[in-house]
């Protein structure tokens, strides 16, 4: 069968995709296919796999095929064009493909990675992985270029673009460069320095976290995304139903009333009064009338016809009670 064949561009785009998936610049971080190879007895896991992954099948024009869905003749054409290479693998029908070499162990690898890696800033938001690759490209050889997220915005290039390449010494040599891209002067610095920065604005991101949502639960506010259901009332309605409530009066208001009974219970007693005997519902007493001698008699006396006028406390009324009849005596008042 007659396998069709790729044209350049996509042929040169193909074998470089391939190249890093498995190269040590990529296999070390890459948890998926590192575990899909571990799997492996061969250590070749499926080509078919591999093309349809996302930038794979942007090179390839496969739209958002699934693996079983990429047709065979693809498969056998990017296995052809694999087979060039010095650090790729091809099964014998061309559906498998692994690594060349065996992976170090993976602490090994990130150390070597990291020595030929440097950081350059500032980059603008909507770089290209393939515009910086072109512009190091120039300096020496490029191995891979990442853009990392920002620490408080996974969606957000952090706008430093992490460099590796393929020698230590190359990596050494561009440090010292004085460079200039899209216009800004580059601040160069190796990836360790890179990597405890972003440890640190790691931990003032999480530390801040942790602030705003104990400032969050001081406040009585709630956490984003929470859904919570309330009434609505009327203000006429709310105002109505506060006015049928029950006064409570506070303990400081309470503690003034019972000091105020107990003076006036405390003067009653003074003046020789029963606080029982007191007129109820703040009733005046008997008023008091004048003689013609000037001598002061309460109303409950006799008056005329032998009728004592009784003061009736409860209905203010007076009810007319037969007495015998006495004389008053006149006597003089005594001056001091």
């Amino acid at each position: 069968m007659a396998i069709p064949s790729l044209d350049e561009e996509k042929a040169k785009n193909v074998l470089c995709q391939v190249e890093f998936y498995f190269s040590d610049s990529n296999l070390p971080r890459d948890k998926f296919l590192n575990k899909t190879l571990r799997k492996s007895d061969d250590g070749l896991v499926s080509l078919a796999l591999i093309c349809s992954f996302t930038r794979m099948r942007a090179h390839l024009g496969l739209g958002n095929l699934k693996p079983e869905e990429v047709p065979e003749e693809t498969v056998l054409s990017v296995a052809e064009v694999l087979r060039g290479s010095s650090s790729l693998r091809v099964s014998e029908d061309g559906k498998r493909i692994g690594r060349s070499t065996e992976l170090l162990k993976l602490e090994e690898v990130i150390e070597q990675v990291n020595a030929r890696t440097i950081a350059a800033s500032p980059m603008e938001h909507d770089i290209k992985l393939e515009d910086v690759e072109s512009f190091f490209n120039n300096y020496g050889k490029v191995n891979s270029v990442r853009l990392p997220r920002h620490v408080a915005d996974k969606k957000v290039f952090c706008g430093i673009a992490l460099v590796e390449f393929s020698t230590e010494e190359d990596a050494e040599k561009v440090l010292k460069e004085s460079l200039v891209f899209a216009g800004a002067q580059l601040e160069l610095k190796p990836k360790k320095e890179f990597d405890s920065e972003r440890e640190k604005m790691l931990k003032q991101h999480e530390d801040s976290q942790s602030l705003n949502e104990i400032g969050s639960q001081a406040n009585g506010s709630y956490p984003k995304g929470l859904i919570v259901s309330f009434k609505l009332k009327s203000l006429s309605v709310a105002k109505s139903a506060n006015q049928n409530l029950p006064h409570k009066s506070s303990d400081k208001e309470d503690a003034q009333k019972k000091e105020g009974e107990n003076t006036a219970e405390n003067a009653n007693r003074e003046d020789g009064a029963n606080p029982s005997e007191n007129v109820k519902n703040n009733e005046e007493p008997p008023p008091s009338v004048d003689t013609e001698s000037g001598e002061k008699l309460n109303k409950n006396c006799t008056g005329e016809g032998g009728v004592t006028s009784e003061y009736n406390s409860n209905g203010g009324g007076q009810k007319a009670t037969k007495t015998p009849s006495r004389r008053v005596e006149r006597r003089p008042l005594k001056t001091p």
